[in-house]
């Protein structure tokens, strides 16, 4: 068998009992449609990813969960390092701080595909790219792991179990949103609208920003999603302060990460000789006063306007 090679693990457990093992299979598809058969009558079932590794063992990344997943007995063991972490639910991977150490690990990636760590978080097409490459997950866990056992959070092996399952749990909540139709989209509706309709669902900023990562989806580049950004600021909630403040955050996070990312400063300033140069035509469009007749970006000529209305 050589590394890389994939497959699919069915696991059942029964009311009370233990996981088993149901079945292996090679087609995602086909073990997602098995699993959600089998669904019902008290029993859990999850689907797990095995990736072989170039070690020999395999990489298992949850990606589908039905039921019953933890049982509470289990956490009794675990050290105040552990359970002291400040990232220990899914939910806490889209912080702000949570998202700043993904764009760090996974920055190569993140580049590659000119997305965003928001877009990462809140897109089940990204986080299965994310899942199938096996070694760039795993080489970012890893590191993730080596730095938190450094600062005395327990051992490697500790770390890793914590954060496969940290990740496994986030990618499960999206695939299952996905797949109960649960993830908003703009395609019928507007910004001001959605934004209404989601006040006081608890989850709304995760359900926000999904409507938002779909419909940034079909870009082709940075320059695109920078116009489609800036073009939400015309049509915010302008009556409900609290909204427009909620969709106007929103933006600025989706906007900043653009504008930050490595792989955006050349589409942002365009080619320039040196890095003192590229200093200053950053500081002149953080001040709204870019030249932007030579450059083709209208995302940044309309970031440039908004800066200089500041």
């Amino acid at each position: 068998m050589s590394s890389g090679q994939i497959h699919y693990e069915i696991h059942l457990k029964p009311p009370r009992g233990k996981w088993q093992l149901y079945g292996a299979m090679e087609s995602r598809e086909k073990a997602l449609k098995q699993a959600k058969e089998l669904v019902g009558g008290g029993t859990s079932v999850q689907v797990t990813k095995e990736t072989l590794s170039e070690d020999g063992n395999y990489l298992s990344v949850r990606i589908f969960q039905e039921g019953e997943i933890e049982n509470p007995k289990k956490n009794a063991g675990k050290t105040e390092a552990v359970d002291s972490l400040p990232c220990f639910k899914a939910q806490d991977l889209y912080s702000y701080e949570a998202r700043k150490t993904i764009v760090r690990l996974l920055q190569d990636s993140l580049n590659r595909w000119k997305i965003t760590s928001l877009e990462l978080l809140h897109s089940p097409e990204y986080l299965e790219r994310l899942e199938s490459t096996g070694s760039v997950l795993q080489a970012a866990v890893q590191k993730m792991a080596i730095a938190q056992s450094q600062a005395g959070e327990g051992t490697v092996g500790e770390r890793v179990r914590t954060l496969h399952k940290l990740v496994s749990d986030a990618m499960v909540m999206v695939y299952v949103d996905r797949d109960k139709n649960r993830l908003p989209t703009l395609k019928k509706t507007g910004i001001a609208e959605l934004a209404r309709r989601l006040a006081h669902d608890p989850r709304r900023e995760y359900l926000f920003n999904a409507a938002i990562t779909d419909h940034l989806k079909d870009c082709d580049g940075w320059d695109c999603k920078l116009v489609r950004m800036l073009d939400f600021i015309g049509n915010i909630p302008q009556d409900d302060p609290a909204l427009c403040d909620f969709c106007l955050g929103i933006i600025d996070g989706y906007v900043s990460e653009i504008v930050s990312a490595s792989s955006a400063i050349k589409d942002i300033i365009g080619d320039q000789p040196d890095l003192g140069n590229a200093l200053q035509r950053l500081i002149e469009l953080a001040s709204g006063l870019l030249d932007t007749s030579t450059l083709e970006s209208a995302g940044v000529a309309a970031l440039n306007m908004h800066f200089g209305n500041v």
